[in-house]
């Protein structure tokens, strides 16, 4: 079991430098993780990888006009809030999010 089992991480800028970092580092701890991030492309091959080596992970493109968080998956709603825990997706394994 690792230090973070049962916890849920949403890390924003996910898909490069202390972001990508941070989110490989908590999925090697066992966190569920929210990845999310402009850079669409890269955010998916961060989340991919990730999943590829085990990890439980949701990758959210986010809106670079937007302040705070604003992830959209158009086929499961969308997560947004810059100081909330709460998730509007219909995602319940992501239902209790630790906010990095």
């Amino acid at each position: 079991m690792g230090r973070l089992d049962g916890k849920v991480a949403l890390i924003t800028g996910a898909a490069r430098g202390q972001g990508e970092t941070e989110a490989r580092l908590f999925a090697r701890e066992e966190a569920r993780v929210v990845l999310t991030d402009v850079l669409v492309d890269a955010g998916q091959r961060v989340a991919n990888s990730i999943r590829a080596g085990g990890g439980e992970v949701l990758f959210l493109p986010s809106r670079a006009e937007s302040p705070g968080v604003q992830a959209r998956d158009g086929q499961h709603g969308c997560l947004s809030g810059s100081h909330t825990a709460k998730t509007s997706c219909r995602y319940p394994q992501y239902s209790s999010i630790l906010l990095i």
